[in-house]
């Protein structure tokens, strides 16, 4: 069986990031949280949709499954 490492993200806890994604995405947000998998609980974010334009991402309260906002 094969072992991972989990992500060293505990230095960049509840500090503003700026993550690139998949389809030339940017998104913008506090890092709240994280898990082995590189799944990211971000407060505060936004998508950057151009220089000019941003996108709110509102967060689901507790026990709801989030969605991305828009179709890739």
């Amino acid at each position: 069986m094969v072992r991972t490492m989990a992500p060293e993200l505990k230095n960049y806890m509840d500090k503003k990031l700026h993550l690139q994604l998949n389809g030339n995405r940017t998104v913008i947000g506090v890092l709240r949280g994280y898990d082995a998998f590189m799944n990211v609980h971000l407060a505060d974010a936004f998508e950057v949709l151009s220089k000019k334009t941003t996108r709110h991402w509102a967060l689901p309260s507790s026990g709801e499954t989030a969605s991305c906002p828009w179709k890739p």
